[in-house]
């Protein structure tokens, strides 16, 4: 989730990084994910399994808990 680069900065971070998962851009809209989820601090991260339901969340930068994370899901 992303709520301050362009989109266009934000295809190029996936691109450089050939990530095929999907990356969200926030907005002021009350029904934007930012607004659903509560967010108020940046970065978090939701690591969600494949039925979208939440696994984890990660306030803040925490590669460790993300490995963790991805690793409950069987991701490497």
């Amino acid at each position: 989730m992303n709520t301050q680069d362009s989109s266009s900065a934000i295809r190029q971070f996936r691109k450089d990084f050939k990530l095929t998962m999907p990356l969200l851009l926030g907005s002021g809209d009350p029904r934007s994910v930012p607004k659903q989820y509560g967010i108020i601090v940046t970065p978090t991260n939701y690591v969600l399994d494949k039925n979208g339901k939440v696994v984890a969340q990660i306030i803040g930068y925490d590669e460790e808990a993300m490995l963790e994370a991805l690793k409950k899901l069987g991701i490497k």
